[in-house]
C-alpha cells in the first residue's frame, strides 16, 4: 500500500480553501499531468457525486472515475477512485488557523495487477507529485489573496 500525508499551511481563510479545492475547475491549473478533471453526476457537489479525471501519464492519456466519500464544508472533502487500477483515497481535512489554514492531506493507494510490480517507483512519484501540487495550490491561493 502506498501512503502519503502532508500538512500545508495556506495564509487564506478555511472557507476560501476549502471553495477552490471543491471547485473541481481549478485542478488541471494546480496538478500537473492532469489535462481534464470533471463532475459527472447531476447537482452540486456532495457525498456521492461522480466524476472523471483525465491524465497524461508517460504520454498516454489514463482516465479514472471518482466519486465524493465525505464532503463537509469547510472541514473535510474525501474522495475515492472508482476505477483504476490503483484503488485510492484522498482524505482532505482543513483547519482555520488565526488568520489561515492547515490542509492535512492523506493518500492511500492499493496498486493491483501489474502495477503492484512498480508500487516502488510509483510511490516515490505519487510523493513528489502531492508535494509539488498542494505546493502549487498554496501559491495560487496566496497569489489569489494578494491581488485582493
Amino acid at each position: 500500500m502506498i501512503t502519503h500525508e502532508l500538512e500545508i499551511r495556506i495564509n487564506q481563510p478555511v472557507e476560501a480553501v476549502f471553495a477552490y479545492l471543491t471547485d473541481l475547475t481549478t485542478y488541471t491549473r494546480w496538478q500537473s499531468g492532469l489535462v481534464e478533471y470533471r463532475q459527472t453526476s447531476a447537482g452540486p457537489l456532495a457525498v456521492g457525486s461522480t466524476g472523471i479525471a483525465v491524465r497524461t501519464v508517460m504520454g498516454q492519456r489514463n482516465a479514472s472515475t471518482w466519486q465524493v466519500t465525505e464532503l463537509v464544508p469547510p472541514a473535510t472533502y474525501t474522495v475515492k477512485g472508482t476505477s483504476s487500477p490503483l484503488a485510492y483515497e484522498i482524505a482532505q481535512t482543513l483547519q482555520p488557523t488565526g488568520d489561515g489554514t492547515a490542509l492535512h492531506v492523506r493518500f492511500q493507494a492499493q496498486p493491483t495487477g501489474l502495477l503492484k510490480i512498480a508500487e516502488p517507483v510509483m510511490a516515490g512519484a505519487i510523493t513528489r507529485d502531492f508535494e509539488d501540487g498542494y505546493q502549487h495550490l498554496k501559491a495560487l491561493l496566496e497569489n489569489e489573496q494578494a491581488r485582493v
